[in-house]
This record gives structure tokens, sequence and C-alpha cells, in this order.
């Protein structure tokens, strides 16, 4: 039991490192998009955050 919860800690924690660091090249890549696209840029950060989750 030990062990399996150590590796869930591990695993959520590479997974919002992760969602984290595409957040920050979303924030990045959206400094020249986001006046055009003000509505739709949120939808984008979450489905480019929830993709490593099914992958990890």
């Amino acid at each position: 039991m030990n062990k399996i919860f150590i590796f869930s800690i591990i695993g959520i924690s590479l997974v919002m490192l992760g969602g984290f660091s595409i957040y920050t090249f979303q924030s990045d890549y959206s400094e020249n998009v986001y006046e055009n696209t003000l509505d739709f840029e949120p939808v984008e950060i979450t489905l480019d955050t929830s993709n490593p989750i099914k992958v990890g």
C-alpha cells in the first residue's frame, strides 16, 4: 500500500509540473494571439493541460 501511495503522489506531481510547463508555454505563445482569441484561449489551455494527464 505504501508503494502505491508514493507512486500516486509522484504521478500527480509530474502531471502538475507538466501542466504548469505547458501553461507557461501557452501564456508565452498567447501574448500575440490573446487579443484576437480572447474567449477561446482558456479553452485551449485546459485542453493542452488535459492531454498529459491522459498520457501519464
